[in-house]
Protein backbone atom coordinates (compact mmCIF):
# COMPACT_ATOMS: atom_id res chain seq x y z
CA UNK A 1 0.00 0.00 0.00
CA UNK A 2 2.74 2.45 1.14
CA UNK A 3 4.56 1.48 -2.46
CA UNK A 4 1.55 2.70 -4.41
CA UNK A 5 0.89 5.59 -2.66
CA UNK A 6 4.43 6.24 -3.34
CA UNK A 7 4.23 5.71 -6.87
CA UNK A 8 1.14 7.25 -7.02
CA UNK A 9 2.83 10.70 -5.61
CA UNK A 10 5.97 10.24 -7.63
CA UNK A 11 3.72 10.20 -10.53
CA UNK A 12 1.89 13.32 -9.53
CA UNK A 13 4.81 14.56 -8.71
CA UNK A 14 6.19 13.90 -12.59
CA UNK A 15 2.50 15.36 -14.15
CA UNK A 16 3.50 18.66 -11.56
CA UNK A 17 6.77 18.90 -13.34
CA UNK A 18 5.85 18.54 -16.92
CA UNK A 19 2.74 21.21 -16.97
CA UNK A 20 4.85 23.53 -15.29
CA UNK A 21 7.78 23.29 -18.07
CA UNK A 22 4.81 23.07 -20.34
CA UNK A 23 3.64 26.16 -19.04
CA UNK A 24 6.84 27.81 -19.02
CA UNK A 25 7.25 26.69 -22.73
CA UNK A 26 3.63 28.27 -23.33
CA UNK A 27 4.73 31.71 -21.79
CA UNK A 28 8.03 31.66 -23.10
CA UNK A 29 6.12 31.01 -26.85
CA UNK A 30 3.59 33.77 -26.46
CA UNK A 31 6.50 35.95 -24.80
CA UNK A 32 8.13 35.47 -28.08
CA UNK A 33 5.19 35.65 -30.17
CA UNK A 34 4.46 39.01 -28.44
CA UNK A 35 7.92 39.99 -29.20
CA UNK A 36 7.98 39.13 -32.82
CA UNK A 37 4.40 40.76 -33.45
CA UNK A 38 5.62 44.55 -31.57
CA UNK A 39 9.18 44.19 -33.61
CA UNK A 40 6.85 43.61 -37.32
CA UNK A 41 4.66 46.64 -35.73
CA UNK A 42 7.25 49.08 -34.71
CA UNK A 43 9.31 48.58 -37.99
CA UNK A 44 6.42 49.20 -39.54
CA UNK A 45 6.16 53.08 -41.12
CA UNK A 46 2.83 53.12 -40.47
CA UNK A 47 0.98 53.22 -37.12
CA UNK A 48 -1.06 50.75 -36.08
CA UNK A 49 -3.65 51.88 -33.61
CA UNK A 50 -6.77 50.18 -31.36
CA UNK A 51 -9.41 52.53 -30.19
CA UNK A 52 -12.91 52.84 -28.10
CA UNK A 53 -16.02 54.48 -29.39
CA UNK A 54 -16.74 57.48 -26.50
CA UNK A 55 -20.41 56.55 -25.42
CA UNK A 56 -22.38 59.16 -27.69
CA UNK A 57 -20.19 57.93 -30.68
CA UNK A 58 -19.13 61.18 -31.55
CA UNK A 59 -15.78 60.11 -31.76
CA UNK A 60 -12.96 57.58 -30.68
CA UNK A 61 -9.98 57.42 -28.26
CA UNK A 62 -6.81 55.53 -28.64
CA UNK A 63 -6.26 52.79 -26.50
CA UNK A 64 -3.28 51.04 -28.22
CA UNK A 65 -0.29 53.44 -30.68
CA UNK A 66 2.48 51.38 -32.18
CA UNK A 67 5.67 52.82 -30.91
CA UNK A 68 6.37 53.74 -34.84
CA UNK A 69 4.01 57.27 -33.90
CA UNK A 70 6.94 58.49 -32.35
CA UNK A 71 8.54 59.11 -35.73
CA UNK A 72 5.67 60.14 -37.89
CA UNK A 73 3.60 62.02 -34.90
CA UNK A 74 6.70 63.53 -32.29
CA UNK A 75 4.59 61.95 -29.39
CA UNK A 76 5.26 58.69 -27.53
CA UNK A 77 2.33 56.16 -27.80
CA UNK A 78 1.66 57.26 -24.14
CA UNK A 79 0.79 60.57 -24.61
CA UNK A 80 -1.64 59.88 -27.28
CA UNK A 81 -3.80 57.19 -25.65
CA UNK A 82 -6.66 57.54 -23.22
CA UNK A 83 -9.60 60.40 -23.27
CA UNK A 84 -6.65 62.81 -22.31
CA UNK A 85 -4.03 61.63 -25.19
CA UNK A 86 -7.38 62.30 -27.61
CA UNK A 87 -7.43 66.07 -26.21
CA UNK A 88 -3.84 66.13 -26.86
CA UNK A 89 -4.90 64.97 -30.27
CA UNK A 90 -7.49 67.01 -31.49
CA UNK A 91 -5.11 70.12 -30.28
CA UNK A 92 -2.67 69.79 -32.73
CA UNK A 93 -4.92 68.85 -35.68
CA UNK A 94 -5.40 71.52 -38.05
CA UNK A 95 -8.64 73.65 -37.36
CA UNK A 96 -9.71 73.19 -40.77
CA UNK A 97 -9.56 69.09 -40.72
CA UNK A 98 -10.72 68.81 -37.46
CA UNK A 99 -13.97 69.87 -37.76
CA UNK A 100 -14.57 67.95 -41.05
CA UNK A 101 -13.05 64.50 -39.46
CA UNK A 102 -15.30 64.58 -36.65
CA UNK A 103 -18.21 64.95 -38.94
CA UNK A 104 -17.27 62.06 -40.77
CA UNK A 105 -17.12 60.44 -37.50
CA UNK A 106 -21.01 58.97 -38.72
CA UNK A 107 -19.83 57.31 -42.04
CA UNK A 108 -17.48 54.93 -39.69
CA UNK A 109 -19.77 53.46 -37.78
CA UNK A 110 -22.24 53.20 -40.66
CA UNK A 111 -20.34 51.67 -43.27
CA UNK A 112 -17.85 49.86 -40.50
CA UNK A 113 -14.76 51.22 -42.41
CA UNK A 114 -13.41 55.29 -43.25
CA UNK A 115 -10.61 56.89 -44.22
CA UNK A 116 -9.79 60.09 -42.46
CA UNK A 117 -7.36 62.91 -44.26
CA UNK A 118 -5.73 65.57 -41.35
CA UNK A 119 -2.76 67.92 -41.23
CA UNK A 120 -1.28 67.01 -37.60
CA UNK A 121 1.42 69.18 -35.72
CA UNK A 122 4.41 68.04 -34.41
CA UNK A 123 6.41 68.96 -31.52
CA UNK A 124 8.83 71.05 -33.92
CA UNK A 125 5.52 73.16 -34.49
CA UNK A 126 5.29 71.67 -38.66
CA UNK A 127 1.95 70.46 -39.73
CA UNK A 128 1.93 66.55 -41.49
CA UNK A 129 -0.42 65.25 -43.51
CA UNK A 130 -2.10 61.66 -42.03
CA UNK A 131 -3.93 59.65 -43.80
CA UNK A 132 -5.89 57.43 -40.87
CA UNK A 133 -8.20 54.26 -41.65
CA UNK A 134 -10.15 52.74 -39.31
CA UNK A 135 -12.06 49.85 -39.02
CA UNK A 136 -15.29 49.18 -36.79
CA UNK A 137 -15.54 45.79 -34.69
CA UNK A 138 -18.90 45.02 -33.32
CA UNK A 139 -20.11 43.31 -30.41
CA UNK A 140 -23.18 40.73 -30.42
CA UNK A 141 -25.40 43.66 -30.63
CA UNK A 142 -24.21 44.96 -33.43
CA UNK A 143 -22.87 47.81 -31.70
CA UNK A 144 -19.41 49.42 -32.24
CA UNK A 145 -17.12 47.87 -29.69
CA UNK A 146 -13.62 48.63 -30.66
CA UNK A 147 -11.62 50.30 -33.67
CA UNK A 148 -8.73 48.98 -35.33
CA UNK A 149 -6.62 50.81 -37.88
CA UNK A 150 -3.33 51.81 -39.01
CA UNK A 151 -2.13 55.84 -39.91
CA UNK A 152 0.64 56.92 -42.63
CA UNK A 153 2.63 59.59 -42.58
CA UNK A 154 1.47 60.44 -46.45
CA UNK A 155 3.22 64.28 -46.25
CA UNK A 156 5.51 63.61 -49.04
CA UNK A 157 3.37 62.54 -51.45
CA UNK A 158 0.61 65.41 -51.20
CA UNK A 159 3.90 67.48 -51.51
CA UNK A 160 4.75 65.81 -54.67
CA UNK A 161 0.71 66.53 -55.57
CA UNK A 162 1.09 69.54 -55.23
CA UNK A 163 4.45 69.97 -57.08
CA UNK A 164 2.92 67.84 -59.54
CA UNK A 165 -0.01 70.64 -59.97
CA UNK A 166 2.42 73.54 -60.25
CA UNK A 167 4.15 71.04 -63.13
CA UNK A 168 0.62 70.79 -64.79
CA UNK A 169 -0.48 74.66 -64.69
CA UNK A 170 3.59 75.65 -66.22
CA UNK A 171 3.09 72.58 -68.84
CA UNK A 172 -1.01 74.14 -69.57
CA UNK A 173 0.56 77.81 -69.66
CA UNK A 174 3.80 76.64 -72.37
CA UNK A 175 0.03 75.19 -74.59
CA UNK A 176 -1.58 78.45 -74.00
CA UNK A 177 0.89 80.35 -74.86
CA UNK A 178 1.46 78.46 -78.34
CA UNK A 179 -2.45 79.16 -78.60
CA UNK A 180 -2.27 82.37 -77.85
CA UNK A 181 -0.46 82.94 -81.20
CA UNK A 182 -2.82 81.66 -83.67
CA UNK A 183 -6.10 82.71 -81.62
CA UNK A 184 -5.01 86.51 -81.18
CA UNK A 185 -3.92 86.17 -85.35
CA UNK A 186 -7.63 86.29 -86.22
CA UNK A 187 -8.90 89.57 -83.94
CA UNK A 188 -6.07 91.65 -84.99
CA UNK A 189 -6.72 90.27 -88.41
CA UNK A 190 -10.45 92.04 -88.29
CA UNK A 191 -9.12 94.88 -86.65
CA UNK A 192 -6.62 95.41 -88.82
CA UNK A 193 -8.95 95.03 -92.09
CA UNK A 194 -11.54 97.50 -90.33
CA UNK A 195 -9.03 100.15 -89.48
CA UNK A 196 -8.07 100.36 -93.36
CA UNK A 197 -11.79 99.88 -94.37
CA UNK A 198 -12.42 103.31 -91.50
CA UNK A 199 -9.53 104.73 -92.95
CA UNK A 200 -11.45 105.20 -96.52
CA UNK A 201 -14.98 105.89 -95.28
CA UNK A 202 -13.44 109.20 -93.23
CA UNK A 203 -11.65 110.32 -96.56
CA UNK A 204 -14.66 110.18 -98.67
CA UNK A 205 -17.03 112.84 -98.58
CA UNK A 206 -20.32 110.64 -98.14
CA UNK A 207 -22.24 111.14 -94.80
CA UNK A 208 -24.60 108.19 -95.20
CA UNK A 209 -21.33 106.48 -94.72
CA UNK A 210 -21.55 107.16 -90.78
CA UNK A 211 -23.63 104.57 -89.69
CA UNK A 212 -20.80 101.75 -91.57
CA UNK A 213 -17.94 103.55 -89.29
CA UNK A 214 -19.98 103.34 -85.57
CA UNK A 215 -20.68 99.82 -86.50
CA UNK A 216 -16.88 98.97 -87.79
CA UNK A 217 -16.05 100.81 -84.35
CA UNK A 218 -18.20 98.58 -82.62
CA UNK A 219 -16.49 95.29 -84.34
CA UNK A 220 -13.27 96.96 -83.48
CA UNK A 221 -14.09 97.35 -79.59
CA UNK A 222 -15.56 93.77 -79.57
CA UNK A 223 -12.28 91.98 -80.77
CA UNK A 224 -10.08 94.57 -78.61
CA UNK A 225 -12.40 93.00 -75.57
CA UNK A 226 -11.83 89.52 -76.45
CA UNK A 227 -7.85 90.12 -77.30
CA UNK A 228 -7.99 91.54 -73.82
CA UNK A 229 -10.19 88.83 -72.13
CA UNK A 230 -7.35 85.90 -73.57
CA UNK A 231 -4.62 87.78 -71.70
CA UNK A 232 -6.08 88.46 -68.82
CA UNK A 233 -7.22 84.82 -68.49
CA UNK A 234 -3.31 83.84 -69.11
CA UNK A 235 -2.04 86.55 -66.75
CA UNK A 236 -4.87 85.15 -63.89
CA UNK A 237 -4.53 81.80 -64.83
CA UNK A 238 -0.20 81.33 -64.57
CA UNK A 239 1.19 84.32 -62.13
CA UNK A 240 0.31 83.58 -58.17
CA UNK A 241 -2.57 84.86 -56.35
CA UNK A 242 -2.40 87.47 -53.98
CA UNK A 243 -5.38 87.77 -51.46
CA UNK A 244 -6.43 91.46 -50.07
CA UNK A 245 -9.45 91.54 -47.98
CA UNK A 246 -10.71 94.81 -47.32
CA UNK A 247 -14.41 95.71 -46.27
CA UNK A 248 -16.50 95.51 -49.02
CA UNK A 249 -20.22 96.25 -50.04
CA UNK A 250 -21.02 93.59 -51.67
CA UNK A 251 -24.55 95.38 -53.45
CA UNK A 252 -22.38 98.12 -54.77
CA UNK A 253 -20.31 95.40 -56.37
CA UNK A 254 -22.72 93.35 -58.04
CA UNK A 255 -23.77 96.91 -59.57
CA UNK A 256 -20.35 97.92 -61.05
CA UNK A 257 -20.25 94.27 -62.69
CA UNK A 258 -23.92 94.67 -64.06
CA UNK A 259 -23.48 98.10 -65.19
CA UNK A 260 -20.27 97.46 -66.85
CA UNK A 261 -21.87 94.26 -68.49
CA UNK A 262 -22.63 94.25 -71.93
CA UNK A 263 -26.33 93.20 -71.98
CA UNK A 264 -28.45 92.70 -74.98
CA UNK A 265 -32.09 94.75 -75.43
CA UNK A 266 -33.27 90.98 -74.87
CA UNK A 267 -31.58 90.17 -71.81
CA UNK A 268 -32.91 91.49 -68.34
CA UNK A 269 -31.33 91.49 -64.86
CA UNK A 270 -32.22 90.85 -61.31
CA UNK A 271 -30.55 91.60 -58.09
CA UNK A 272 -31.80 90.09 -54.36
CA UNK A 273 -29.97 90.75 -51.48
CA UNK A 274 -30.03 88.79 -48.86
CA UNK A 275 -28.56 89.88 -44.83
CA UNK A 276 -25.77 92.08 -43.77
CA UNK A 277 -23.52 92.89 -46.91
CA UNK A 278 -22.34 96.48 -46.49
CA UNK A 279 -19.17 95.36 -45.39
CA UNK A 280 -17.96 91.72 -45.70
CA UNK A 281 -14.18 91.46 -46.03
CA UNK A 282 -13.40 89.91 -49.46
CA UNK A 283 -11.04 90.49 -51.89
CA UNK A 284 -13.10 92.81 -54.02
CA UNK A 285 -11.17 93.00 -57.19
CA UNK A 286 -11.03 89.02 -57.43
CA UNK A 287 -14.52 88.79 -56.86
CA UNK A 288 -15.52 91.37 -59.44
CA UNK A 289 -13.12 89.36 -61.88
CA UNK A 290 -14.58 86.12 -60.81
CA UNK A 291 -18.55 87.67 -61.17
CA UNK A 292 -18.03 89.54 -64.67
CA UNK A 293 -16.75 86.12 -66.18
CA UNK A 294 -19.75 84.24 -64.72
CA UNK A 295 -22.57 87.09 -66.42
CA UNK A 296 -20.42 87.42 -69.32
CA UNK A 297 -21.09 83.14 -70.08
CA UNK A 298 -24.54 83.75 -69.05
CA UNK A 299 -25.15 86.32 -71.61
CA UNK A 300 -23.99 83.97 -74.11
CA UNK A 301 -25.99 81.29 -73.23
CA UNK A 302 -29.01 83.13 -73.26
CA UNK A 303 -28.85 83.85 -77.88
CA UNK A 304 -32.48 84.39 -77.65
CA UNK A 305 -32.81 86.48 -74.42
CA UNK A 306 -33.77 85.74 -71.14
CA UNK A 307 -32.57 86.68 -67.79
CA UNK A 308 -29.83 87.08 -65.44
CA UNK A 309 -29.98 86.51 -61.45
CA UNK A 310 -27.56 87.86 -59.05
CA UNK A 311 -27.98 86.59 -55.27
CA UNK A 312 -25.96 87.52 -53.06
CA UNK A 313 -25.99 86.23 -49.26
CA UNK A 314 -24.32 86.56 -45.82
CA UNK A 315 -25.31 83.94 -43.30
CA UNK A 316 -22.93 83.60 -40.21
CA UNK A 317 -18.88 83.14 -41.68
CA UNK A 318 -19.52 82.96 -45.14
CA UNK A 319 -20.98 85.01 -48.39
CA UNK A 320 -22.42 83.54 -51.23
CA UNK A 321 -23.01 84.26 -54.46
CA UNK A 322 -25.20 82.80 -56.89
CA UNK A 323 -25.47 84.03 -60.70
CA UNK A 324 -28.01 82.10 -62.61
CA UNK A 325 -29.23 82.73 -66.66
CA UNK A 326 -32.40 81.38 -68.25
CA UNK A 327 -30.36 79.87 -71.44
CA UNK A 328 -29.39 76.67 -72.66
CA UNK A 329 -28.16 74.69 -70.02
CA UNK A 330 -24.87 72.27 -70.12
CA UNK A 331 -25.23 68.84 -71.00
CA UNK A 332 -24.70 66.68 -67.71
CA UNK A 333 -21.53 64.89 -69.25
CA UNK A 334 -19.87 68.51 -69.48
CA UNK A 335 -20.37 69.29 -65.67
CA UNK A 336 -17.17 67.31 -64.65
CA UNK A 337 -14.80 68.97 -66.94
CA UNK A 338 -16.39 72.82 -67.24
CA UNK A 339 -13.36 73.90 -64.45
CA UNK A 340 -10.60 71.85 -66.15
CA UNK A 341 -8.02 74.25 -67.94
CA UNK A 342 -8.84 74.47 -71.88
CA UNK A 343 -12.09 72.24 -71.84
CA UNK A 344 -14.47 74.63 -74.25
CA UNK A 345 -17.91 74.00 -76.09
CA UNK A 346 -17.12 77.26 -77.81
CA UNK A 347 -16.07 78.35 -81.16
CA UNK A 348 -13.74 80.43 -79.59
CA UNK A 349 -11.79 80.79 -76.73
CA UNK A 350 -9.59 79.22 -74.73
CA UNK A 351 -11.47 77.72 -72.30
CA UNK A 352 -9.61 78.97 -69.24
CA UNK A 353 -12.42 81.35 -68.13
CA UNK A 354 -13.93 78.94 -65.45
CA UNK A 355 -10.57 77.57 -64.76
CA UNK A 356 -9.40 80.97 -63.90
CA UNK A 357 -12.75 81.52 -61.80
CA UNK A 358 -12.05 78.50 -59.45
CA UNK A 359 -8.34 79.36 -58.99
CA UNK A 360 -9.33 82.72 -58.33
CA UNK A 361 -12.28 81.80 -55.63
CA UNK A 362 -10.01 78.96 -53.97
CA UNK A 363 -7.66 81.33 -53.57
CA UNK A 364 -9.62 82.98 -50.85
CA UNK A 365 -10.30 79.62 -49.26
CA UNK A 366 -13.91 79.34 -50.99
CA UNK A 367 -15.65 76.88 -53.56
CA UNK A 368 -17.51 77.06 -56.72
CA UNK A 369 -20.15 74.80 -57.88
CA UNK A 370 -22.50 74.62 -60.84
CA UNK A 371 -26.08 73.16 -61.69
CA UNK A 372 -27.59 73.19 -65.04
CA UNK A 373 -30.21 71.43 -67.11
CA UNK A 374 -31.00 71.77 -70.30
CA UNK A 375 -33.12 74.35 -71.90
CA UNK A 376 -33.94 75.98 -68.43
CA UNK A 377 -30.12 77.45 -67.76
CA UNK A 378 -27.16 77.35 -65.27
CA UNK A 379 -26.54 78.45 -61.95
CA UNK A 380 -23.27 78.81 -60.84
CA UNK A 381 -22.78 78.99 -56.59
CA UNK A 382 -19.87 81.05 -55.18
CA UNK A 383 -19.07 80.22 -51.29
CA UNK A 384 -16.10 82.31 -49.26
CA UNK A 385 -15.35 82.20 -46.01
CA UNK A 386 -15.44 86.31 -44.68
CA UNK A 387 -12.39 86.69 -41.77
CA UNK A 388 -13.11 88.43 -38.41
CA UNK A 389 -9.67 90.29 -39.98
CA UNK A 390 -7.90 91.60 -43.08
CA UNK A 391 -5.19 89.16 -44.43
CA UNK A 392 -2.83 89.18 -47.21
CA UNK A 393 -1.44 86.33 -48.62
Amino acid sequence: MKDELKRYAEHLEELVEERTRKLAESENELRASRERLEHVISQNPAVVFLAKPLPDLSDYYMTYLSRSVASSAGFKSKELTGEKGNELWASRVHPDDLASNKSEVAKLWKKGHHVFLYRFRDENGMYRWIREEANVIRDAHGKPFEIVGCSTDVTESKEMEQRLAVSERLAAIGQTAAMVAHDLRNPLQATSTSLYLMKKLVDSEEIDKAKEELELLNELETQVNYMNKIISDLQDYSKPVSVERVETDLANLVKQVTSNANFPKNIETLVVTHGEIAKVLVDPTLLKRVLVNLVSNGIQAMPNGGRVTIVATHERDYVTISVEDSGVGIPEENLGKLFNPFFTTKTRGQGLGLAVCKRLVEAQKGTITVKSELGRGSTFMIKIPISSKVEAS
